[in-house]
């Protein structure tokens, strides 16, 4: 017969070790079958499944992912080199997006919570971006205003992109994409 003491202190160990262990994985940003692509990172698992950590960060940021029938995210903290995405440098967006409804690309502090700039331009989409006559857009990302598709980078700060593709169907088979499936992220120059 074990003593009072004895299942108290198991009883409290469990509790530690279980509350540290989901407040470590909500507070790292911790996503479990996350899928990296090039420098994309995209969710594996779904808000409507069964992962307690996936519905713990939806409780604590607020921030609700997209449904599976709705489309998917991809973040991108890094260029093609793995090199982290910085505003005092200058970079292209190019390459082929997956097929979607629509799409956007959002350009946010590594809080993810938009960039104050004087443009007040945060994202570019699918509906307004320009196109080339042949071939996917080019979209600039610099601190200073570029020709074309331009997102404005807060200057020399860290940032990230978030890729949102709705009504597609890329959203069921995130694991067997391949890095040249989504753009790539050319850092072309720095200061």
């Amino acid at each position: 017969m074990r003593s009072p003491v004895q299942i108290l202190a198991v009883l409290l160990i469990g509790a530690v070790v279980g509350l540290g262990s989901t407040y470590w994985a909500v507070s790292t940003g911790w996503q479990p079958g996350l899928v990296q692509i090039g420098p994309w990172a995209a969710s594996g698992t779904r808000l409507g499944g069964a992962d307690p950590y996936a519905l713990a960060l939806v409780a604590r940021t607020g921030d609700v992912p997209l449904g599976a029938g709705e489309g998917v995210l991809f973040i991108a903290e890094t260029d093609q080199s793995g090199r982290p995405l910085s505003g005092a440098c200058t970079y292209a967006v190019t390459g082929q997006i997956p097929a979607g409804r629509a799409w956007t690309l959002t350009l946010s502090g590594r809080d993810h919570r938009l960039v104050d700039n004087p443009s007040k331009r945060h994202a570019i989409t699918s509906a307004g971006a320009l196109r080339p006559v042949a071939g996917p857009p080019v979209i600039a990302i610099a601190s200073e205003p570029q020709p074309g598709n331009w997102l404005p980078a807060p200057s020399g700060q860290p940032f990230e992109l978030a890729l949102r593709i709705y009504d597609s169907p890329v959203a069921n088979a995130i694991g067997s994409l391949r890095p040249d499936a989504l753009p790539a992220i050319q850092r072309l120059a720095c200061r």
